[in-house]
């Protein structure tokens, strides 16, 4: 079975937080923060359902090098499949590369096309890769307009 916290640790060198944050502590996030963060995200889908996949300005590629440094999470609507970015950890190469988003729908690694393909496979695809720089190509919008 995949494991989703390995592989993101192994993706991330090993600087993810297993264990939130103390209550109180000036670096964890509120419940309210944590809420908003996800709302935030989940209606930039909905606000902009449609999204023209072809203009070329809605498409954007990386190369980064290991570790990355993104948690990848399946598409709400499993009947898209693929991965969109969750969240970008700080200290790692999608942090410094600067153009990657929360939100941006992961569709090639290298040059496999990966959108609609289950994200488990997409999943193995990263963590699998051997390079130490790996191109990353992403859509910016929802996976429902691809």
């Amino acid at each position: 079975m995949f494991d989703l916290l390995e592989s993101f640790t192994l993706i991330c060198g090993g600087e993810v937080k297993t264990q939130p944050e103390a209550e109180g502590s000036p670096d964890a996030p509120s419940a309210e923060e944590d809420l908003l963060a996800d709302w935030t995200l989940f209606s930039s889908f909905v606000d902009n359902p449609s999204v023209d996949p072809m203009d070329d300005n809605n498409y954007l590629t990386a190369h980064l090098t290991r570790p990355m440094g993104i948690l990848f999470e399946e598409n709400f609507d499993v009947q898209h499949g693929g991965a969109f970015v969750a969240e970008i950890n700080e200290g790692c190469s999608a942090a410094a590369d600067g153009s990657i988003c929360r939100g941006d729908q992961l569709i090639a690694i290298g040059e496999k096309r990966v959108s609609g393909m289950d994200f488990e496979e997409v999943m193995k695809l990263i963590v699998g890769g051997v390079e130490m720089k790996t191109k990353l190509s992403f859509f910016r919008g929802p996976a429902e307009s691809l």
